[in-house]
């Protein structure tokens, strides 16, 4: 543990040990952790539409026009031999829509570096996003009959 007195050497010059003791102190502070994660979980476009259970309308209103409508069928989870009837919707939006895992890896990462990783993670986030947010998207909604969102998936459109 690094104590008062080492600290004020080290900040003093005495002893060199000390003062890579307290730079790598210096460095742990300012790198907060999962600042990167926050990032990529921040950029996804729709978080607070694309949650189960969601109206058709309520997409609709916050992703315009679908491209397409068709008829679909979903897994039962009670019984896995029958479908329900569904709907599948697909728009094409700009910037990626939000996924659940969205910052889960720059997590992770921080954590096991505790928090020195940021140094190169939130440069790759942040260009990451940034090119994300040029590209268009799919995104594929999956209703159950009563035109609630059962699940959603989103395709890069190359």
């Amino acid at each position: 543990m690094l104590r008062t007195s080492e600290l004020r050497d080290a900040l003093r010059g005495r002893d060199g040990k000390a003062l890579v003791l307290a730079a790598a102190l210096a460095v742990a502070m300012l790198c907060p952790g999962c600042l990167s994660a926050a990032v990529a979980r921040a950029a996804g476009r729709g978080r607070e539409v694309l949650k189960p259970g969601t109206p058709r309308e309520a997409l609709i209103e916050h992703f315009g026009r679908p491209e397409q409508t068709a008829p679909d069928w979903i897994a039962s989870k009670a019984q896995r031999e029958t479908y329900a009837p569904a709907t599948s919707t697909i728009w094409k939006i700009r910037g990626r829509p939000a996924q659940v895992d969205d910052g889960g890896g720059q997590a992770t990462v921080s954590a096991l570096t505790l928090g020195v990783g940021e140094v190169v993670l939130l440069p790759m986030t942040l260009l990451g996003e940034g090119s994300d947010a040029l590209k268009t998207y799919y995104l594929i909604g999956i209703f159950d009959a009563s035109g609630k969102l059962t699940r959603h998936y989103a395709l890069e459109n190359r």
